[in-house]
């Protein structure tokens, strides 16, 4: 989920009692939680997890649930099931809680600007699976987890 060690904790942190980052990369784990460290949060304010939401079965981790917010900030663009990783997530909220998705929106993809890329960059590419989300993806995917009645949204 953070792109940049920190962003996220840095930018909770002083409004929340605890903040928990999910990564797939345990590389961006240990970056997160060295951040964190260095920043003179204790582990109980703020640390990392390596966690695949989308993976099955679902993990039941005991202190992944009863959190008043949960937030996914742009990764959604990398999932081929937005709406599966957004009822994952969800699980974690305790009765009443609030999920909260920041996502691009749709932009045209633009092939022919790839062959100035730098090779890092084409890599990153590969792990797009949408070049953000119209309106109308949006509200699917509400609707989606409305009939799950999975979020209220």
């Amino acid at each position: 989920m953070l792109t940049r060690p920190g962003l996220r904790i840095q930018a909770l942190a002083p409004y929340v009692d605890e903040t928990v980052g999910l990564d797939l990369s345990e590389n961006m784990v240990v970056e997160d939680n060295k951040w964190a460290e260095g920043q003179g949060f204790a582990r109980t304010k703020a640390h990392a997890l390596q966690l695949h939401l989308l993976a099955e079965p679902q993990p039941t981790d005991p202190d992944l649930s009863e959190f008043d917010v949960a937030a996914v900030s742009m990764a959604l663009h990398h999932v081929a099931h937005p709406a599966g990783l957004l009822r994952s997530l969800s699980k974690s909220l305790r009765q009443g809680g609030v999920c909260v998705a920041l996502e691009r929106v749709f932009a045209d993809e633009t092939p022919e600007l790839r062959a100035d890329l730098p090779k890092v960059a084409k890599k990153v590419l590969q792990t797009i699976n949408k070049h953000g989300f119209t309106e109308e993806i949006c509200e699917s995917i509400s609707k989606t987890l409305a009939r799950a009645k999975t979020l209220s949204m």
